[in-house]
Order: C-alpha cells, then sequence, then structure tokens
C-alpha cells in the first residue's frame, strides 16, 4: 500500500484536503485500494479550519518518516512561516524518496524548503505574482494547472489540486485506473493533454491528461488592491490588436458570435474543415481567427478542433458499440490509426482501453446519455468563458509529454 499523509495547519483549507482525501483515502466499491490516507500536524490535537469547524487530528510530525506521498493541502496564510521542524521533517522525506505534492497555495510551503529553486511550480493565478516576488528562484508558471517533475509537484487553484491527485494515480498505477477513478468521482477526465499541464519525471513516456488552464487570458486586478480570496476582475480586458483588424475584432470579441463559431463547427465534426473555413464562417481572416482563438479560449483553432473531435469520440466509444475505424470517420479523423494516434496523444490511453475502462465503471445515478451530453455542454460553457476561466487548452509550446 502507498502510504499518502496530508500535512495539515492551522486554519486548514477544507476543500484541498478533501481533493487529497477523495482521491487517495475514500473506499470504493469494485475499485482496488492502493493508497492509504493519513492526516498529521506539527501540533497534535484540535485544528481550526476555513469552513469553521475543528478537525482533531492524532499524529505529529513523526507520520511523515514512513510516507511515500506527502500532501500539502493549501498553507494559510501564505505568509506564514514554515517551523523549522516542517522543514526538516519534509526535508527528511523527500532526501529518502517520498514525492511532496502542494495544492494551491501549499506551493509556498514547498517552496521555503528551496526543493523549487530553479524549477517550474503553479499556483493560484491570484497569488503568481507574490510567489514570484517571494521566491525569485522559483520559475512561476501560473498558465499551468499542474506541474510534476517527479519528486516533486504543485497545482494551481483549488480544483486543480483534483486534477494533481487524479495525476499522480495516473503515473501510479495507469490511465485507465485513474479513468475508472474519476468516473466513479463523476468527474470527466481532462479532453487532452496540453501545454497547461507538465508531468516531467518518472512517467512512463504516454502523456498524461493533465486538465485545463487555468485561466483565458490573464485576470488583473485593481492596482494598489491586495487579494482577499475573491478576484477583482477588470469588465474587458484592453485589445492588443493592430489597427488592420480592428473591424473584425468587434465582431469576434462577442461571446455570442464565437459561441456561435464552436456550435458550428461542433455540430460539422465529421466535414473536413480547416482554419480557413472557421475564419470564413466568422467573416474575419485566419490570422485574426488564430489571435482572438488565442486571446479569448487560450488555444488555437486547430486545437481547439481536434479536442472537440476527440471528445466526441470518447463518447461514441462510451456509449456505442461502432467500431473505431467508423468511429473515426464519424469524428473527422479520417482512419483508426488517426484516431488512435490522436487519442493516445489526448488522452494517455488507447481507444480500445478506454471504452473497457468505461464499461467496467459502477453505475451512476444518470443515463451515460445524460452525462455525456452534461460534459458537452460543460466544456462548450467553459469555451466561451470571459473572466479568465475558460477551460481549453493553451497552445503556447510548451509540452505536456512526460520526460
Amino acid at each position: 500500500m502507498h502510504r499518502v499523509v496530508a500535512l495539515v495547519r492551522p486554519v486548514q483549507s477544507t476543500f484541498e484536503l478533501g481533493c487529497a482525501a477523495e482521491v487517495f483515502g475514500l473506499r470504493r466499491n469494485g475499485i482496488a485500494r492502493h493508497y492509504e490516507f493519513e492526516v498529521c500536524t506539527q501540533t497534535p490535537g484540535p485544528v481550526p479550519t476555513t469552513g469553521g469547524f475543528v478537525m482533531q487530528v492524532a499524529q505529529g510530525l513523526s507520520a511523515l518518516d514512513t510516507a511515500d506521498t506527502v500532501i500539502i493541502p493549501g498553507w494559510l496564510p501564505v505568509d506564514t512561516p514554515l517551523p523549522a521542524a516542517v522543514r526538516d521533517a519534509l526535508l527528511r522525506a523527500h532526501a529518502r524518496g517520498a514525492r511532496l505534492a502542494a495544492i494551491c497555495s501549499g506551493v509556498f510551503a514547498l517552496a521555503r524548503t528551496g526543493l523549487l529553486d530553479g524549477r517550474g511550480a503553479t499556483t493560484h493565478f491570484a497569488r503568481a505574482a507574490l510567489l514570484r516576488r517571494e521566491f525569485p528562484g522559483v520559475l512561476v508558471e501560473p498558465e499551468h494547472a499542474y506541474i510534476d517533475h517527479g519528486d516533486v509537484a504543485t497545482s494551481a487553484g483549488a480544483g486543480a489540486g483534483l486534477e494533481l491527485c487524479l495525476h499522480l494515480v495516473r503515473r501510479d498505477h495507469g490511465p485507465d485506473h485513474a479513468a475508472l477513478l474519476a468516473r466513479h468521482m463523476a468527474l470527466p477526465q481532462a479532453d487532452e493533454a496540453s501545454p497547461s499541464s507538465r508531468g516531467d519525471g518518472g512517467f512512463d513516456g504516454i502523456p498524461p491528461p493533465g486538465g485545463v488552464p487555468q485561466f483565458d487570458s490573464v485576470p488583473r486586478f485593481d492596482s494598489g488592491s491586495q487579494f482577499d480570496g475573491v478576484p477583482q476582475f477588470d469588465s474587458v480586458p484592453p485589445s492588443q490588436d493592430s489597427v488592420d483588424s480592428a473591424n473584425s475584432l468587434n465582431s469576434l470579441n462577442s461571446v455570442d458570435s464565437v459561441a456561435s463559431l464552436l456550435t458550428w463547427a461542433a455540430e460539422r465534426l465529421a466535414d473536413p474543415l480547416s482554419v480557413a473555413d472557421l475564419a470564413a464562417h466568422l467573416g474575419v481572416s485566419p490570422r485574426t481567427l488564430a489571435r482572438r482563438f488565442t486571446d479569448q479560449l487560450g488555444t488555437s483553432p486547430g486545437a481547439w478542433l481536434l479536442s472537440r473531435r476527440v471528445a466526441a469520440a470518447r463518447t461514441l466509444l462510451e456509449q456505442t458499440d461502432l467500431p473505431v475505424e467508423a468511429i473515426a470517420t464519424r469524428v473527422g479523423l479520417a482512419s483508426a490509426v488517426n484516431l488512435r494516434r490522436r487519442f493516445r496523444a489526448h488522452v494517455g490511453t488507447s481507444p480500445g482501453a478506454y471504452r473497457r475502462a468505461s464499461r467496467n465503471s459502477p453505475p451512476v445515478s444518470t443515463s451515460a446519455a445524460t452525462f455525456s451530453a452534461a460534459r458537452t455542454n460543460a466544456a462548450t460553457a467553459r469555451d466561451v468563458a470571459c473572466c479568465g476561466h475558460a477551460s481549453t487548452n493553451s497552445d503556447s509550446g510548451r509540452s505536456a509529454t512526460a520526460r
């Protein structure tokens, strides 16, 4: 059994701790149990939480001496110094080979160990600037949902903590087991491995699904204000587009027009759509379309179209018995060979293995069709989200492929 220990402190963030407990600690009928989950703190006893209740924690720092994975589920307030005893316990665990993973603000504690110096790390976008100022030796990359170096890992805001935990399961026990666990949690797996996540070490060469970017464009805060847990967004970010695309920009900046294009394209996945086709439908140049997709959705038109085709293939694998060749034709990927290649790159497993995992999933309280429709609708809604929360993947050029 792989022993996972969460290091908590007063005042403990409840959701971040819940992410680790849900993935590593909960017993689930029909799913093999590979982890033991425990909680420890520097001074055993009552630990207040952000939820207004008090936890009773029995174990002290000695619990870290036998941990295989140490989770730091938040560190609030973020400027709280790291006690010497805690720092020494974390460094001892790391030195003997334990994996250290920080969720959201937990990166501030991990950074104080020095283990992130010269390495990439992520956190909630609202705290990225502070992390850079406090730890200039850390390469802060807030565009990533999580970053995994093998021995140390960090995640962005609270929801990305679930993605990181599932990524660790995927590394430990493979994509099929992680997909089965995610479905039991009613969490559809991310549509593709993307530059929004980095798995840099200890994996088998298959890109992990990795999740979604934190935001479609960097949110801006009122100058001089301090982050108090509720980001204050400017209503409209300033445009950086050139004058020659100003007229078409007004149309494409409309959420309605973008949503209309996404819906139009999603209904024609079987057609040989090109970026030029998408641009023509919206009445803009391919260059302008690419620039605005990057600004609003955090990805390129081609990458978005491919992600929708892979998502449609997943739905057909879950709900039908169609052969892979037929599915490839229906979603516009032309051949079974192309579908298998794209599917493995984006989902981290083969179409056949994915179908087997989905068929072996325990029953859920709604039909597969309803579940899939809800996922598709949620994906479309996320694609056109404003306020920095779109979930399509960044096309920044960084690779999510594990080294």
